[in-house]
């Protein structure tokens, strides 16, 4: 978790331990509160018990870093609507799975392969633009020219064009 380490970093450990002491007795909260729903309870409570955790973070952040609430909520933007989007993919394809009555095995491989090559075209194809940016750095490290002699350099080149130009 990104505010972990920067309470690591800026020396902030005595809210870190305060934080984690807490996030456990939230858990074991939780665990206990959804213990009679099974496996579902403790997912849940595993879930909330991180969302609080992330809400507390959210509030040292702010006082240690001046972050307002919403810079910090969109740094998560990009992953939740990648993560969004490929889980309504991964559930599309598997209701037509099912209905087909495949093997479990072929279910599950095809639902790792939809969720593959969704987040990668999510991530690559059509970025965030917080996201963007990012790519960009990564390419402008790799050092390609304009005009590169490999068939790689080329597609490189213009997948870097493309992303400068939505920029």
């Amino acid at each position: 978790m990104f505010a972990g380490i920067v309470c690591d970093a800026k020396a902030i450990l005595n809210s870190k331990i305060v934080l984690n002491l807490s996030f456990i007795f939230i858990i074991c909260g939780f665990f206990f509160a959804f213990k009679d729903f099974g496996l579902v309870g403790f997912a849940f409570a595993i879930f909330a018990g991180e969302l609080i955790r992330m809400v507390m973070y959210q509030f040292v952040m702010n006082k240690e870093l001046n972050l307002s609430y919403r810079q910090q909520i969109s740094i998560y933007l990009p992953g939740l609507i990648n993560g969004i989007v490929t889980a309504v993919g991964i559930y599309v394809v598997s209701i037509f799975m099912r209905n087909g009555d495949l093997p479990a095995w072929l279910i599950l491989i095809t639902q790792i392969l939809t969720g593959a090559v969704l987040l990668m075209a999510l991530t690559l194809l059509f970025p965030h633009k917080v996201l963007r940016a990012e790519i960009q750095l990564i390419l402008s490290r790799f050092g390609l020219q304009e005009e590169p002699d490999s068939y790689f350099g080329r597609v490189m080149s213009r997948y870097r064009h493309y992303i400068l130009k939505e920029a």
